[in-house]
């Protein structure tokens, strides 16, 4: 039981940290009206602990090969 509170509070600081840099992007862009290079690597990796930590992937196509460039999907709706 210990074991999962852990790791749901490892969740919870994962999803405030994304939350925290995307809502300074937000903030940032609506002020300057531009974006820095430096909220490319921070989307890039929020992205990427959101695919790792909940398991979504790129779905399949008919042909058999992953579709990178449309919209994930959770990995046991495979």
């Amino acid at each position: 039981m210990a074991r999962k509170l852990k790791d749901i509070e490892s969740l919870r600081d994962k999803l405030l940290d994304a939350h925290n840099k995307l809502r300074n992007i937000l903030i940032y862009a609506g002020e300057a009206y531009t974006l820095d290079l430096k909220h490319l690597g921070q989307i890039d990796e929020i992205v990427h602990m959101l695919h790792n930590e909940f398991d979504f992937e790129p779905p399949v196509g008919e042909d058999g090969n992953r579709q990178y460039w449309a919209d994930w999907v959770k990995k046991e709706s495979q």
